[in-house]
């Protein structure tokens, strides 16, 4: 808005006063408005010869340039105040900036206006570490820190004993770690497990036991070799004098990986009608041999072992039967605390 002023003079003189507004949006999406006032001083001198110019005339023209320089200060300095103010964070456009969207995460809402919220989730497997929520600020700032989401981690199960790692495709969130026992070793539980979506592992930690395939016994009329059960041990089996095994059975057994034998023991069959057939087993701390003459006739008149007696030198047990043949021979006497067993 501009008005003219030209008031009578001897002088030619004009004096425009602009008064100019404006509004203005900063790239900080503010609105600033400037109000400008200018004065526009235009001076003609000419001298009327008619009237020559008085002292009064010059005091007055004077005045009014004065008066347009004060204005046109007035009015820069409005300027510069109003560019401060636009670019002041302090003042706010009513509007937050977007809080984005966290990787593997959800935002809720879509309003950044003052005084709204937002809300953030994670994906299934991750874990939100930040705000939760976010509050647009008058001063265009969103309240709370940014939020990110993170795997969940079950963290190393560890290795059971007498057991090894199979396979493994990570410690995180859907991923599994397989064991298997060592050779000699087996387990009952499942030896595979699974990363949580709360951070745990599923079931319990394996436990591999030693392979034990249980005592195979002694056949009668025979002796077992060995007393290792165990897996992939051997026991092995013979008959006594007079006596055979039979020709389908094995006379070494093998423990398996399944906790079995891989066959069963033997019988020991009579070879001899005059054989003694009533022998017996024994099981004994030690044994004492000694030599005895006998005749067919005098077989069951053979003397049986001493009961009660033991060698505390040796400490294995083993197992014997009590054995002669029918013509001069050694005779093994085994001894125990107990009386002997018939098979």
């Amino acid at each position: 808005i501009c008005t003219t002023i030209s008031p009578p003079s001897p002088f030619l003189l004009s004096l425009s006063l602009c008064l100019s507004l404006s509004l203005s949006l900063s790239l900080s999406l503010s609105l600033s408005l400037s109000l400008s006032l200018s004065l526009s001083l235009s001076l003609s001198l000419s001298l009327s010869p008619l009237s020559p110019p008085s002292l009064f005339s010059l005091f007055s023209l004077f005045s009014l340039f004065s008066l347009s320089l004060a204005l046109f200060s007035l009015s820069l300095s409005r300027s510069v105040l109003s560019l401060a103010l636009s670019l002041s964070p302090g003042e706010s456009s009513g509007l937050c900036g977007d809080p984005g969207i966290p990787v593997h995460g959800i935002r809720l809402g879509e309003d950044f206006s003052v005084g709204s919220v937002v809300g953030f989730s994670c994906e299934q497997g991750y874990v939100l570490r930040g705000s939760s929520e976010r509050t647009c600020q008058p001063n265009s700032t969103w309240v709370g820190t940014q939020p990110e989401c993170h795997v969940i981690s079950c963290g190393n199960p560890g290795t059971p004993r007498n057991s090894q790692i199979l396979s493994h495709d990570g410690l995180v969130f859907s991923r599994s770690i397989t064991y298997t026992c060592r050779d000699g070793y087996y387990s009952n539980g499942l030896l595979t497990r699974h990363c949580t979506v709360n951070g745990t592992w599923t079931g319990n930690m394996p436990e591999c036991t030693v392979i034990m395939c249980g005592d195979p016994g002694v056949p009668a009329n025979g002796l077992r070799l060995g007393s290792d059960f165990t897996y992939n041990s051997t026991v092995s089996f013979r008959c006594a004098p007079g006596f055979t095994m039979d020709a389908d059975r094995a006379s070494t057994l093998v423990c398996t990986k399944d906790r079995t034998w891989n066959g069963t023991k033997p019988h020991c069959k009579g070879t001899d009608t005059h054989t003694q057939t009533d022998s017996q087993s024994y099981t004994v701390s030690a044994c004492h041999t000694l030599t005895h003459l006998f005749t067919p006739s005098h077989r069951h008149a053979l003397p049986r072992p001493p009961f009660g007696k033991s060698d505390q030198s040796i400490n294995q047990s083993i197992k014997c039967i009590y054995k002669a043949r029918l013509t001069s021979a050694d005779v093994t006497k085994c001894c125990t605390e107990s009386q002997p067993k018939t098979p």
